[in-house]
């Protein structure tokens, strides 16, 4: 971690990666792959936050060819609503904060993205039940879990309706 000031008018303390830092992402985004193995549910009570996804999205995207789909995926945030947007092709799947025109834009809380985009909840039944809301070409989000990489070692047991792995 290195350390700077900004200075006035809005003095602050930033923190930041240094390069040995950034070299450790290949690492950690390998052993929260292994981590998916012991994923339970949330339980209630658990926090996470709408940004967390980003990171998710990021570590489980597919690095080779996909579908040439894009998709915007909203979940709420407070007031706002953070939108990622994910965009397939042979080079992989890409996230960026674009907002420029997506084949289907699904709005939906963050779990229940991850059991979407994990294959583990199919989207015209989660439409069909009033748990997201799509905007565009529904039908594309059938495709949108080929973007994403989920091993299946990793899964332990059948997913739950959320998508993850039930714990026995």
């Amino acid at each position: 971690m290195a350390r700077r000031e900004l200075p006035p008018p809005t003095p602050a303390m930033l923190y930041e990666l240094t390069e040995s830092g950034r070299a450790l992402k290949p690492l950690l985004y390998e052993l929260a792959r292994f981590g998916l193995r012991f994923m339970d549910a949330p339980r209630p009570g658990d926090h996470s936050e709408p940004d967390w996804l980003r990171l998710g999205l990021d570590v489980f995207r597919r690095r080779s060819p996909t579908p040439s789909r894009v998709f915007s995926i909203c979940v709420p945030n407070g007031d706002r609503e953070l939108c990622i947007r994910i965009a397939g092709g042979p080079g992989g799947a890409v996230l960026s904060d674009s907002d420029a025109p997506a084949d289907a834009t699904l709005h939906a809380s963050a779990l229940v993205v991850l059991g979407i985009v994990s294959g583990g909840l199919d989207p015209e039944a989660a439409a069909k039940s009033g748990a997201i809301r799509v905007e565009g070409d529904a039908s594309a989000l059938r495709e949108l879990p080929e973007l994403f990489d989920f091993s299946p070692s990793a899964a332990r047991s059948e997913p739950t309706e959320a998508g993850f792995p039930q714990r026995h």
